[in-house]
């Protein structure tokens, strides 16, 4: 809900989807690339790399695509996921946000 709040608070409604349920069901129901992913599993079930690995098989991002992904601030996430490297990390609160592209995007 929040998620939706803010995509309204951006005006970016038409430029906007969002998918809810089961995080596999639903990454495969994206029909077309995306410019932005955002992961948000459960911190403490370990899957933020099978997340991301997922979502490189399928290949889902555009060439300057970005995952974020959302994690427990204490969890040291890699420099890189297959073919996907680290760009940016911050820490909030308890929060660690860490965002990823393609080693080969463009800038």
């Amino acid at each position: 809900a929040l998620t939706k709040r803010n995509i309204v608070h951006c005006g970016a409604q038409e430029r906007s989807v969002c998918l809810f349920g089961d995080w596999e069901q639903a990454l495969e129901r994206i029909a077309e690339k995306v410019d932005l992913i955002f992961l948000d599993p459960p911190y403490e079930a370990g899957l933020m790399v099978h997340c991301m690995e997922k979502a490189g098989d399928l290949d889902l991002l555009t060439p300057q695509g970005i995952l974020v992904c959302e994690h427990d601030a204490q969890e040291a996430l890699p420099e890189a996921v297959r073919d996907f490297r680290k760009i940016k990390e911050k820490r909030y609160g308890a929060v660690g946000v860490t965002l990823y592209r393609r080693e080969d995007s463009p800038e």
